[in-house]
């Protein structure tokens, strides 16, 4: 993963992929963890949104993405996933990316639920959209499939210091989100983090998003205002970290 400090020839992003058929646009956003296993079968989604925004920044420019997702989960809690998406980076010369993830969760209680995976993000362009690949590590705390505390590391996090400076080391993310149904079919969805860079010379933001959903048996759809304190933290440029607001069509598989 990479992040860029203002003086960055080109603005970076804090991005965090989600490893079981989801649809990355509700920061915070909603994971597998509290949530029923269809177990020992593949499963999948394929989504259209206006933009893909992780973790407060844009990762496609405000450009419209498509996304495709598996994963399969056995019953001893074990989970295979991935994913792809595209176009991702484009203006900076970058075509795909690919994730791939190995998750495991385990029922504590009946309402507390606790997941630990790995995830490894590959981006496909040119070579300076290549170095934003990462490694990620995630531990994530469920009650009721309605709140969720996650915290995450990636190791191999990419800067740019001022001057162009490339910078390598650990990236930290927490992330708190709440997940209710209101009426029938719509779903509430909020969520808040906080990405601490101080490690490889970045700066440290804050992001947080509010979201309606509706579905109808396989078909969903969802709007979601974002926004981040990443552009007045000088972290990225305003293009890529203003507030915004993100529609998606997603269809499960």
């Amino acid at each position: 993963m990479e992040a860029m400090s203002s003086e960055a020839p080109w603005a970076g992003r804090q991005c965090r992929g989600r490893r079981a058929a989801a649809v990355a646009v509700v920061l915070a956003g909603w994971s597998a963890v509290g949530q029923p296993a269809r177990a020992e079968t593949w499963h999948g989604s394929m989504a259209a949104a206006s933009d893909k925004v992780l973790r407060g920044i844009s990762q496609t420019d405000g450009e419209a993405v498509l996304m495709l997702d598996a994963y399969r989960r056995a019953d001893t809690g074990w989970a295979v996933a991935v994913g792809w998406a595209s176009p991702v980076y484009r203006l900076q010369g970058g075509k795909d990316e690919w994730t791939f993830g190995l998750s495991q969760v385990w029922q504590l209680d009946p309402d507390w639920v606790l997941q630990a995976g790995a995830g490894v993000y590959r981006y496909t362009g040119d070579p300076g959209v290549r170095l934003r690949s990462y490694r990620e590590f995630s531990a994530a705390l469920g009650w009721q499939g309605r709140l969720q505390a996650t915290l995450s590391v990636a190791p191999d996090t990419t800067g740019y210091a001022a001057g162009g400076a490339i910078t390598n080391g650990r990236a930290v993310t927490f992330e708190l989100g709440a997940h209710q149904r209101l009426a029938g079919r719509l779903v509430l969805d909020l969520g808040a983090g906080y990405s601490n860079l101080q490690a490889i010379q970045g700066r440290s933001y804050a992001y947080g998003s509010a979201g309606l959903s509706w579905g109808i048996g396989a078909a969903q759809a969802s709007l979601v205002r974002i926004d981040s304190s990443a552009e007045a933290r000088g972290t990225v440029a305003a293009p890529r970290a203003g507030g915004r607001w993100v529609g998606s069509l997603s269809w499960s598989l």
